[in-house]
Parts: C-alpha cells; sequence; structure tokens
C-alpha cells in the first residue's frame, strides 16, 4: 500500500501491537482504514507458521463482497516467487483465503446470516461497520464465543447516531483508556481511535469567488481550523444538490468523536456547546484520578461523590469544583469494592479541604460510603433544612440537574473531564427520568437505551454543594459565544482561514 496517511500509520501501529485485546475505531467514510487492516490481515496470513484463522465480519453482502475484492488482489499480484513459497487458494463462493501449506485463513461473513462463524476457534475477529449490523448484540456475541482467549477484537466503523453496540463499545473504550493507569501499567490493551474527516487532503473543493461562509459555519473553521476549500466541500455535503443535510454528515463524517451519536433536539444540555468544549480539550489523562488543577489554600471545593459497589459494574465517582467553577479533580472506578473507593475518595476530598455531598440512598452502597467518609474526617453536606445527608429522589434530582444546566449552558463552569462531558451531551428527559439516554432520534419511547450517567451526577453534586459555599462565585455569563463579527467577503475569509 503507498504513501499512507497519518490515521493509517497509526492504525498500523496498533493492530501490530502483540498486547492488544481490543480496538475500537471511529472514522469517517472512505479513508482506507479497511484497506489497512486487510493489508496486515493478509501478511498475517502469508508469514503464519500454523493454522491461524481470521474472521471478518460485515454489515452487508457488498461491504463483504468489496473487503474480499482487497485480498483477491492482494493474492493475484503476489510475484510468482512468493505465489510458489506459499500457495494462497481463493474460494469465492465463502468468501475465503486459505494457505495450502500451513491452512492460515481469512473467513468474510455478512452478519445476521445462518452461520455467523460458528464452526472452529478464530484468533482474529475484525468487525466491519459494527454499528450497521443486523442484531449486532446477539451477532458480536454469537461470532466472539468462537474466539481464542487471547484473540484481538478490532472494529472498525462510522457512527449510526446513538445507542447499539457500537456507541457503547466507543464509550467503553474511551473510558477504559481515560482510566487505564499508564505510569503503572504502560500501554492499554484496549484502545479507541478516531479519525476526523478533516485530516484527510480528498475532502476539499475550491468555492467559486462568488461563495460566502454563514457565520456558524465561519466559526467551525475557526474552532477546527478548516481551510476555505475544507468548509466548501463540507458545505456542498450538506447543502449542495447531492447534499445529505447536516445530521446525516456529522454521522458519515465526524469532526469530534461526539458528533455521529448527537442528538442535536431534546438533549438536558446545550450539546453543541459541549461537544465543542470537548473537542477544544487536550488528550485525555489515563489514570482513574485524573487531576487538572491542584489544591489552592486561597479557594473553597466542593465535591460530589456518586458511589457504587465496585463490583465490576457501575462506576463510583467523585468530582471536585472549585469556587470559581472549576472542575479540579475527578476519581471514578468499578473495581476495588466500595470501601476501597470511599477511602480513596476520601483522602482526595482532604487533599482540597473540600465540603462533601454525596449520595445516600438507602439499598446502594451510599450509605457504606458515607460512614467511611465520616470516620476518614471529610466535611460533609447536610440540608440546612432537616440537617440530613443526600439522597436522590424524583423532585430533587430534577431541580439538581435544572440548576446545573443553567450553570453549563451559561458557560459558567470549566469543564475539562471527557467522560464528563461526554455524558452531560447524552443527558436527556425521558419518559420523566433524567439521565443519559441513548437511543434513536425518534419519538422518545422507541429504541431508548439508559445507561448509567455516574460521571454527570457526581458532577451535578458537585454543582449542587458548591451552592452551599459561602464564597461561591459560579453564574452564568451572558456573553456566552455571542457572535461579534461582520458578515465577511470572500477575499476577508481567504486570508483569515489557514
Amino acid at each position: 500500500m503507498s504513501d499512507p496517511t497519518g490515521s493509517q500509520r497509526k492504525l498500523f501501529d496498533l493492530i501490530g501491537w502483540g498486547g492488544l485485546r481490543e480496538l475500537v475505531d471511529l472514522k469517517s467514510r472512505q479513508i482506507r482504514h479497511s484497506q489497512t487492516v486487510a493489508a496486515d490481515n493478509f501478511y498475517r496470513l502469508y508469514t503464519a507458521r500454523s493454522e491461524y484463522r481470521i474472521f471478518v465480519g460485515t454489515n452487508h453482502n457488498d461491504t463483504n463482497k468489496i473487503l474480499y475484492g482487497k485480498y483477491e488482489t492482494f493474492v493475484r499480484g503476489l510475484p510468482e516467487r512468493l505465489k510458489h513459497l506459499n500457495p494462497l487458494k481463493l474460494n469465492i463462493n465463502e468468501r475465503s483465503v486459505t494457505s495450502t501449506r500451513t491452512l492460515a485463513s481469512i473467513q468474510h461473513v455478512t452478519m445476521g446470516g445462518t452461520s455467523q462463524g460458528r464452526s472452529g476457534t478464530f484468533q482474529r475477529l475484525v468487525a466491519e461497520e459494527l454499528a450497521f449490523w443486523k442484531n449486532a448484540d446477539s451477532a458480536f456475541a454469537s461470532v466472539t464465543n468462537t474466539l481464542d482467549d487471547t484473540c484481538p477484537i478490532i472494529i472498525i466503523s462510522t457512527p449510526n447516531g446513538p445507542g447499539g453496540l457500537y456507541h457503547r463499545k466507543v464509550i467503553q473504550a474511551r473510558r477504559a483508556m481515560r482510566e487505564w493507569n499508564e505510569a503503572e501499567n504502560g500501554r492499554s490493551p484496549v484502545q479507541f481511535m478516531f479519525s476526523r474527516w478533516a485530516e484527510f487532503p480528498g475532502y476539499t473543493r475550491t468555492p467559486p469567488d462568488s461563495w460566502e461562509p454563514t457565520h456558524e459555519e465561519w466559526e467551525l473553521a475557526q474552532k477546527h481550523h478548516l481551510t476555505i476549500e475544507q468548509l466548501y466541500w463540507r458545505h456542498e455535503r450538506i447543502h449542495g444538490v447531492r447534499g445529505i443535510g447536516e445530521l446525516h454528515f456529522r454521522r458519515e463524517f465526524p469532526l469530534t468523536e461526539e458528533d455521529g451519536f448527537l442528538i442535536l433536539e431534546g438533549g438536558w444540555f446545550d450539546v453543541d456547546y459541549l461537544n465543542d468544549v470537548y473537542n477544544s480539550l487536550p488528550d485525555a489523562i489515563q489514570s482513574p484520578v485524573r487531576i487538572y488543577h491542584t489544591p489552592s489554600k486561597t479557594l473553597r471545593y466542593a465535591a460530589g461523590v456518586d458511589p457504587s459497589w465496585c463490583n465490576g459494574g457501575d462506576y463510583a465517582v467523585c468530582t471536585i469544583l472549585d469556587e470559581n467553577g472549576r472542575v479540579c479533580a475527578v476519581f471514578s472506578t468499578n473495581l476495588g469494592g466500595e470501601e476501597a473507593f470511599a477511602r480513596q475518595a476520601a483522602e482526595l476530598c482532604r487533599s482540597y479541604d473540600a465540603k462533601v455531598l454525596d449520595e445516600t440512598n438507602p439499598g446502594g452502597a451510599g450509605k457504606n460510603v458515607h460512614k467511611i467518609l465520616r470516620q476518614e474526617g471529610c466535611k460533609l453536606w447536610t440540608d440546612p433544612k432537616n440537617g440530613k445527608s443526600w439522597t436522590t429522589h424524583h423532585g430533587n434530582k430534577e431541580e439538581a440537574y435544572a440548576d446545573a444546566r443553567q450553570l453549563v449552558n451559561g458557560d459558567a463552569y470549566e469543564l475539562n473531564d471527557h467522560a464528563t462531558i461526554s455524558e452531560l451531551i447524552h443527558v436527556r428527559e425521558v419518559d420523566g427520568r433524567i439521565g443519559v439516554h441513548l437511543g434513536k432520534d425518534r419519538a422518545p419511547t422507541d429504541d431508548v437505551e439508559v445507561t448509567n450517567d455516574d460521571h454527570a451526577m457526581a458532577f451535578v453534586l458537585a454543582g449542587k454543594c458548591l451552592q452551599s459555599l459561602p464564597t461561591r462565585a459560579v453564574h452564568p455569563r451572558s456573553d456566552r459565544r455571542s457572535y461579534t463579527r461582520p458578515r465577511q467577503a470572500m477575499a476577508a475569509v481567504r486570508s483569515a482561514l489557514p
């Protein structure tokens, strides 16, 4: 493969790493990532010294045919000497490639069929366009049952809206990378990769002299450093004669990690604003404890704690805000038990001398965590009306989220934690329930999937606690994102854009 792009080189590095267990690749259309993985698969097939079996699952027969065609090209393009050293057999009907010497093979299956790859054991799985698989959960479970215990899983897909297996895989991979302690454990065995469309030179188009971008397009170009040719290509793909509209464009050609999963209508918070904030952040800190601002004796701090049993299921999260609304630290984990979480959260809160509002609902880990926080000497929040600790119920959760919405949308907070922002983006009210709802953007009750809002809830509780501090200075800013530039003449746009 000649002249690989930067994203292809990164992909080669990831899929070639021996410690990889799962890679989730979030990509734009037509950026040759499938070609990259196919080339790596073919190399592994040809150089294998034993029966190394690769399973490639696709979403559609057409995709299957296109991918298999790449291997046909590879086989027929081999020099005669290499063909003789390791003869390869193509089976068009079964869409397979097999070494007649080692029996190493690559098998292509359109998921949703009857076989699902149940025969034999595979050493590598490639899930192409997982977001579009029919009955993705059952199909993926079926094929993963055939995998060797150390088999790497490579998932490549463009997004297909919120909810579903692929979206969950993206969330899980990003969280795994964030919470992997790189300093102690080296590289995370679960990797996430995102490639935005603006990285690829083919997505450009020279605009006519009469074209001018809108205010929104101009701001987008400034935020994402787009050239005028990239901006016009995007404009035509959305609004041109063959335009697909903004929603479908974001899903097929994401510019940010969240673009392909956004529900633009009905979000509890300002989704576009949070998406912009998320994209402006540096690379995520890879650690369960993420420090963004160290403690200062001149500031007051508030903490919110959303507990869990930390037995591999729900996450427990502790978030610390300062009096100016900056997210200073986040600790999240779902392992080790509630006692270990509570003691580490207590240590973090004491280091900031933070007042702590923790959820103490009966029937969960809250009571145990609350007891340990008190034993560890944390300054615990109590309701000024009755002196009791916080228990979340219908009414006070809505009130706390409503206060958070006013301040978040008013740009009152400095948001810098990837996991927190990602969850805030997907908070909606569905059937009277506020939480992180992942579902198709149709009727509110259609295909709605509810997932945990642990980071969002800890942040909201920290904001509630912050209101009780006497020196609290957090308030909305009325001038947030106000557009003051005049409409630009074309010459000015050309000179201003990179």
